[in-house]
């Protein structure tokens, strides 16, 4: 019989590993994002010219793709459908993954993206939706959300982890059993 105190630790032990968040991106896989509001990110003094914008950016290994490897990036003011305001295809690794947009881009703060990786593969790390509004003579108000996409488990992952959760449990009853019996 496995003591409960040794599931309980092998379970912590487990559960405190590290992990990092990221997204492998293969051909075919598409990710989007939609947000109804940009928080609050600070203030910054204006460059000379700046006007109010929207800007997207993302961040991704760059030990991770391949040359010729492809990106469909859509940018919509809402949500997903809308008419979109910058769309595009980017090659890796000749692309600089930051996008300005308009001036009137995300003005009420909210919009979304999609990505669609059309060729070859990548790790995506982080995507960036800013608004940067005037706030007065040299300042700059910035709105921004940094999002890292977190791949959810394979079915696979998940019913191997149900599994050997039930044979323990079952192994728990059985020793159980045995020893009042």
């Amino acid at each position: 019989m496995i003591p409960k105190y040794i599931i309980t630790l092998v379970g912590l032990v487990l559960a405190s590993l590290p992990a990092r968040s990221q997204l492998l991106f293969n051909a075919g896989d598409t990710y989007t994002y939609e947000f109804s509001t940009l928080p609050f990110f600070g203030q910054s003094s204006s460059q000379v010219g700046l006007t109010p914008s929207g800007q997207f950016t993302f961040q991704f290994d760059y030990n991770t793709y391949g040359d010729g490897d492809r990106l469909f990036i859509e940018i919509f003011e809402g949500p997903l459908g809308e008419q979109s305001i910058a769309a595009g295809v980017f090659e890796l690794p000749n692309f600089i993954p930051n996008i300005p947009l308009g001036p009137n881009a995300w003005a009420d703060h909210e919009g979304s993206v999609r990505l669609t990786m059309l060729s070859g593969s990548v790790i995506l790390e982080r995507i960036i939706v800013q608004r940067n509004d005037a706030a007065g003579p040299g300042l700059v108000d910035v709105y921004q959300s940094s999002v890292v996409p977190v791949p959810e488990p394979g079915i696979a992952t998940l019913l191997t982890a149900g599994l050997v959760l039930i044979g323990l449990m079952w192994r728990t009853e059985r020793s159980r059993r045995n020893n009042v019996g």
